[in-house]
């Protein structure tokens, strides 16, 4: 047996799937808690190149477990190695990402020796894993290549152009499957899963997307799900042809157009692509300018073995070098820190993302969210009272009726980004404090604050996030003014 991979199918916590070739036309794994292993499962195999393509999906793991396993035939074993899965509610783990291995094997399995010396619970491929995707010997020479490291911690990847749509990828590759299934959609194309406190998001560049596509629908109601989720601290999204780029292939102005708006409504943290073989870090950008606050920062990491391009940096540009390396992220609590190393080791850049609170309190979608109270109900366009205090920020709506107008008031210490502030009074006094009225209707969510001035749309979806430490400050606002 060779070509022995794992990658994720289900939840991260319990189960692995184990992909590999071997001349016999059956297989299976066996494994358990000690490399006496104790269990077994059948593996799917195919006809495949003159070979067998085998895969089998573990189950009923123990969460951030350690567990052995061995796949093959009796007589016909691979060697005995051992994985580990996500551990319940994990807030501190590594992991890595990098992207086009393509055509230099040997710079190819450097950038897989460091990874492997850093020992990621998993990584990131941001696609061009080959040349041409539909030479199998291509793919036959990177699996082996990258077995040392991908037998014991999984990869999960994107499609790149290089991959060519080829039946081979959609072979070889076990991810999380669409749900539901769609015709026309293959399981590999899109997906996400969760692994601790960050939820991640794989996107095809490769299929022409659009604003209105299936992916994008999808991916919305994803993202809205992941922001609601109180487990869920930062996201992070990958694929292959970059939204920002100072390299030869530029900006992918399709994505832009697809996904910009929802990365930066549903409370995307970074993103990784590859496309351009450079590294490239942009300062978080918020449509189409840097800001100095939220934002969503973007990473070019397109050096893992293909032709080394030129890298000149632009206005949004944090930091840029053409070399080969790979991104190391390290979340501890509410810290992600990404440090980018070369094949010397060292760190060439880095950068630290900090939410001490949850991802996200409230989604502006027209129904309550977690962790309001209600406060009383009623009938007519008044279906309910509802109210939330954390950190800061006070919120305050009603669940509208027939009509869906759900009106909210939101006092916070900081106003967030996009919306317009007016003071408010109280005993002849004005607040320090930024508040928001505002109505949603059928098109988005208008601030009422100044109708002379004209409203101002916020689209709905959007995350209202942390701007502070995300202390509780108790009943202190009460005292403002």
């Amino acid at each position: 047996p060779g070509q022995v991979h794992l990658s994720w199918q289900g939840s991260t916590e319990t189960t692995m799937t184990v992909t590999w070739r071997s001349s016999a036309n059956s297989g299976e794994v066996q494994y358990g808690p000690t490399a006496s292993f104790g269990k077994s499962v059948k593996a799917s195999s195919m006809s495949y190149h003159g070979s067998y393509l085998h895969q089998a999906q573990l189950t009923g793991l123990p969460p951030g477990g350690k567990t052995y396993y061995r796949c093959g035939t009796a007589g016909d074993w691979s060697q005995a190695r051992a994985f580990l899965t996500a551990p319940t509610g994990a807030t501190s783990y590594r992991y890595a990402a990098h992207g086009d291995s393509r055509t230099d094997d040997s710079s190819r399995a450097k950038v897989r020796a460091l990874m492997q010396t850093r020992d990621p619970a998993f990584s990131l491929h941001t696609g061009d894993f080959v040349s041409s995707g539909s030479v199998q010997s291509q793919w036959d020479t990177f699996f082996t290549t990258m077995e040392p490291l991908y037998a014991v911690s999984p990869m999960l990847g994107s499609m790149g152009n290089h991959e060519g749509h080829s039946s081979n990828y959609y072979n070889q590759m076990a991810f999380p499957a669409y749900t539901p299934q769609v015709s026309g959609v293959k399981d590999e194309m899109f997906y996400s899963f969760d692994y601790g406190s960050t939820h991640f998001v794989a996107l095809s560049s490769e299929h022409s997307p659009t604003s209105t596509d299936q992916m994008a629908v999808w991916l919305k109601k994803d993202l809205i799900k992941a922001a609601k989720d109180p487990k869920i601290r930062f996201t992070v999204v990958y694929a292959h042809q970059p939204l920002y780029s100072s390299g030869p292939h530029g900006n992918f102005t399709a994505g832009q157009k697809a996904w910009l708006h929802l990365f930066e409504s549903f409370g995307v943290d970074v993103t990784f692509w590859g496309h351009d073989h450079t590294y490239e870090r942009t300062k978080p950008m918020f449509q189409g300018k840097p800001v100095i606050k939220g934002g969503v920062t973007h990473i070019v990491t397109g050096g893992a073995g293909a032709p080394l391009y030129t890298a000149k940096g632009a206005f949004f540009t944090a930091s840029v070098k053409a070399f080969y390396h790979f991104v190391e992220v390290n979340v501890a609590g509410g810290q992600m820190k990404l440090d980018t190393l070369g094949l010397d080791g060292k760190v060439f850049d880095t950068m630290t993302i900090s939410k001490p609170g949850p991802k996200a309190k409230w989604i502006m979608d027209g129904a309550p969210d977690p962790g309001v109270k209600a406060l009383a109900s009623g009938g007519g366009e008044l279906k309910g009272l509802y109210a939330g205090f954390d950190g800061r920020y006070l919120y305050v709506a009603t669940n509208g009726g027939s009509a869906k107008l759900d009106h909210f008031i939101l006092v916070s210490a900081t106003k967030p980004t996009g919306l317009s502030t007016a003071p408010w009074n109280k005993a002849g006094k004005t607040w320090d404090r930024a508040a928001m009225l505002a109505m949603e209707s059928s098109s988005g969510w208008s601030n009422w604050q100044d109708p002379n001035a004209g409203a101002t749309t916020i689209p709905m979806g959007s995350v209202w996030k942390y701007h502070d430490s995300g202390k509780d400050l108790g009943t202190a606002w009460l005292g403002a003014g």
